[in-house]
């Protein structure tokens, strides 16, 4: 063998250790949490193994209103979400979402069903320790389940036509006046109308006293909510107008808040909560978005809301969600600007502290994010 052939067969013996040899290991790079970077890519996150409950069931306390932005909860319920994630769940009902602040700042509950509404931004500002933490309703296009409903004999008599007759009707809405995120639509409405606040007199009612109001002639019109407004509609004692969600697009309508006292003693069950919850909203949007369960889903609200007509259901504008479960933080900020250029907020409340989705960040770790 020459020294060139030599040369030759030393350098295939020298490939070939080195094509067999392991490979360096990569330089490790900080990355985003599996959910982060699941949604970057546009792909669902990676499901967590499963994580066993705790021994014993934790109480958690929801106060809501008994309306369908508190879905997700019935849902979970119903179906013993919450017992699999620990939870001990009890709906403790109120007559409305500003009632349901001063129980949830005092730890009188554990969740609250709230609102970006003054009575929420307020408690925000004191520091009571509320979190806001998942959505409960957002008013996306096509799904404005906050309409306004005037009674029939106005629009048969001629009296009501487009929404400017509204001057100088009795007009029913959610309690305290003017400080709630219906308010904000209302607002919008009466200024693209060319009508002043003053020229409509506003009744304070919560929503279960709106068919009563209606059918007796109390009020003319009202601000209404599902699934009550299907039963008006049914039975003849309102008529729709128009959607909230073609009034406000995409206003974040329903917030799910944290007591301060839950997050700090509770922090896993804080966590499991949202699980729980999530796998509800979800199974709501499979019914009425994708047709999917639909039946058995009806017959949990059925069980757990004051509308106990199926038919109903079948005719209603059921709720706007984010199956995923993030809020729309822009037009929580854009509703608090509205509210302190009325003078009804004494103080800006810093949103980037009380806004907290790390409890969604969880529970999509776990459930991975929302295939239709």
């Amino acid at each position: 063998m020459n020294s060139k052939q030599a040369w030759l067969a030393l350098t295939a013996v020298l490939f070939s250790v080195l094509a067999c040899a392991p490979a360096a290991p990569a330089r490790s790079t900080p990355t985003p949490s599996a959910p982060r970077a699941a949604a970057a890519a546009g792909q669902p996150a990676a499901q967590a193994p499963t994580v066993a409950p705790p021994r014993e069931l934790v109480k958690v306390r929801w106060g809501g209103q008994s309306v369908l932005t508190d879905s997700g909860a019935y849902i979970a319920l119903d179906r013993g979400y919450f017992q699999e994630e620990g939870i001990d769940f009890e709906y403790v009902n109120f007559a409305s979402a500003s009632d349901v602040v001063p129980a949830l700042a005092n730890n009188q509950l554990e969740v609250g069903a709230l609102s970006c509404n003054v009575a929420t931004l307020n408690a925000l500002g004191r520091g009571t320790g509320i979190k806001l933490v998942a959505d409960r309703g957002i008013l996306r296009p096509g799904f404005g389940w906050i309409a306004l409903v005037v009674r029939p004999d106005l629009i048969e008599s001629g009296r009501f036509r487009t929404p400017a007759d509204l001057r100088g009707l009795q007009v029913a809405v959610t309690p305290p006046l003017g400080a709630t995120s219906n308010a904000v639509a209302i607002a919008r409405l009466l200024e693209r109308e060319g009508i002043a606040e003053d020229d409509v007199q506003f009744t304070p009612l919560p929503f279960p006293d709106m068919n009563p109001a209606l059918a007796n002639g109390a009020v003319d019109a009202a601000f209404h909510s599902e699934p009550l407004m299907s039963t008006a509609l049914r039975q003849g004692i309102a008529a729709r107008i128009i959607g909230s969600d073609e009034i406000y697009p995409n206003q974040q309508l329903g917030i799910v808040g944290y007591g301060g006292g839950f997050i700090r003693e509770q922090p896993e069950a804080a966590r499991r909560f949202m699980v729980a919850y999530l796998r509800g909203l979800r199974d709501f949007v499979d019914a009425f978005s994708q047709n999917r369960d639909r039946a058995a889903v009806v017959q949990a609200l059925i069980r757990h809301t004051p509308v106990k007509d199926p038919a109903v259901y079948d005719q209603m504008t059921p709720t706007g969600f984010n199956p995923d479960g993030y809020m729309n933080v822009e037009s929580m900020a854009a509703d608090q600007e509205w509210f302190l250029a009325q003078g009804r907020l004494p103080q800006r409340v810093d949103l980037g502290t009380v806004v907290d989705h790390q409890y969604v960040d969880y529970a999509l770790s776990r459930l991975g994010r929302y295939q239709p």
